[in-house]
């Protein structure tokens, strides 16, 4: 009978982890490089951007996102300002 302690519940549990992670992203693939394409397409940039992140014992890690937010919103051409007050009190701020 095996107890919690043993040692191959951990390695068939990470195995199982990373199988699973591959198949996963190799099934979403498609989609976010689709998704990739329309950011690109919508504006200028990068799609992806890096940001440095604190794991596990204070180590750093890059951690990849999409890119979602627009810079300097209230001067892009053809853009309205924002039409809700805490909005607009946010932009305000910032000029």
């Amino acid at each position: 009978m095996r107890g919690i302690g043993h040692p191959v519940r951990p390695i068939s549990e990470r195995i199982m982890d990373v199988v699973l992670s591959t198949i996963v992203l190799v099934l979403l693939c498609p989609l976010m490089l689709v998704i990739a394409i329309a950011i690109k397409l919508e504006s200028p940039g990068r799609a992806i951007y890096r940001s440095r992140r604190v794991g596990k014992c204070g180590r750093k890690f890059d951690c990849y996102k999409f890119r979602t937010m627009v810079c300097r919103l209230g001067q892009i051409e053809g853009q309205s300002a924002p039409t809700k007050p805490a909005a607009r009190a946010l932009l305000q701020d910032r000029r």
